[in-house]
């Protein structure tokens, strides 16, 4: 199995991102993951793709916000092959978001209602994909960032405005997306039913973009992840199942291109850390 040249170097990158000062943080938690799918779809492909997905997530707070950094590694069966075909692809997604906390950056509560903060965000999404399009997506969102009040756990809204560049092998060029909007809703709530569990998830709606490599007119997009897992003891592990659902994946029209339709269960295991 042959991983993206990249890879290697973008990982250590995100590490790099966490390697703050421990006085400086609050707050933190690091785990390592593995998820597995058989149902995943990519534009393009009209079969079910079977994917691995390893995954590293660093997660803190310090005296002016947050900080988010995670890393994956998907590794794709033969029905989503690498360039030259033979074998399956291979995937690097990555992203950092960092938040200011107005209350902290104020010194004085910004809150109101269900409301406990509001936050300054901003985020940067970087994709790479081993396969002949050869897709090589930067993302930069900036936008705010809503705080709900919940007993345990958090719920996050988030609006973006959004800027997204990626590149088509296909045709042999860069593409630069036009200026739109992601808003999300994000959370993580822990309950009892016997042993621990977290209820986490996501749901994110992306606009128009306007014209894609091919000179289609992109759609608006919408992704929901949500997952349940199970604290297994003390030891840091946790496990669970997980669904995704994401309708135009990447923009695509789904009435020019097959696989823009993705519904993927998946096991789930991590390590806390």
């Amino acid at each position: 199995m042959k991983f993206l040249p990249a890879t290697p170097v973008a990982v250590c990158a995100l590490l790099a991102a966490t390697a703050q000062p421990a006085n400086a943080l609050e707050w933190s938690d690091n785990s390592i993951g593995l998820k597995y799918g058989t149902r995943w779809s990519e534009p393009g492909i009209s079969e079910p793709i079977q994917k691995t997905v390893y995954e590293f997530v660093h997660i803190s707070g310090d005296k002016l916000g947050t900080n988010l950094v995670v890393g994956q590694v998907l590794a794709a069966n033969s029905k989503y092959p690498a360039a030259g075909g033979g074998e399956g692809s291979q995937e690097f997604f990555g992203f950092y978001r960092r938040t200011f906390s107005l209350t902290k950056l104020t010194g004085s509560p910004v809150s109101f209602g269900p409301v406990k903060d509001v936050s300054l965000a901003a985020r940067f999404d970087r994709d790479v994909v081993n396969t002949d399009f050869a897709p090589s997506a930067r993302k930069l969102l900036a936008g705010l960032s809503v705080d709900f009040a919940v007993p345990k756990g958090f719920v996050l809204a988030d609006l973006y405005v959004y800027s997204e560049r990626n590149y088509n092998g296909y045709v042999g060029k860069s593409v630069k997306f036009d200026t739109t909007y992601r808003a999300d809703l994000r959370w993580s709530l822990p309950f009892e039913a016997g042993v621990p569990f977290t209820w986490n998830g996501g749901i994110d709606l992306t606009g128009t973009k306007g014209k894609d490599g091919f000179g289609n007119v992109t759609k608006a997009e919408t992704r929901l992840y949500t997952e349940v897992l199970a604290s297994i003891g003390n030891s840091g592990l946790k496990a669970g199942l997980a669904y995704e659902w994401w309708r135009n994946k990447y923009g695509t029209d789904p009435s020019l291109v097959p696989g823009t339709r993705h519904s993927t269960p998946q096991v789930v295991v991590e390590y806390h850390f």
